[in-house]
C-alpha cells in the first residue's frame, strides 16, 4: 500500500505478505522516529496503544507522495 502512494522507504520494509492483519509489526515516518529519540530504530520494539511493536520500517515523508501536502498529516 505505500508503495502505491508513492512513498518511499527509508529503512526496512513497508509490509510482509506473509504476515496477517493485526501483525506486531508497525512502520513509522522520519518524524516520528526523530521525536522518539531513535537511532537504528528498524527491530527495536515501542510500546504502542498498550501492545509491544516491532518496528518493521522507516518511510521518507513527504517528496512526490500523495501525502505531502497534507495539513492533517505529521510530518
Amino acid at each position: 500500500m505505500i508503495e502505491t502512494l508513492g512513498i518511499e522507504m527509508k529503512a526496512g520494509r513497508s509490509s510482509n505478505s506473509s504476515k496477517r492483519a493485526g501483525s506486531a509489526e508497525i512502520i513509522f515516518n522520519e518524524a516520528a522516529i526523530k521525536s522518539m529519540g531513535l537511532t537504528d530504530p528498524v527491530g527495536k520494539v515501542v510500546k504502542m496503544l498498550g501492545k509491544d511493536r516491532k518496528i518493521a520500517g522507516i518511510f521518507i515523508y513527504g517528496g512526490n507522495s500523495q501525502l505531502s501536502g497534507r495539513e492533517d498529516c505529521a510530518g
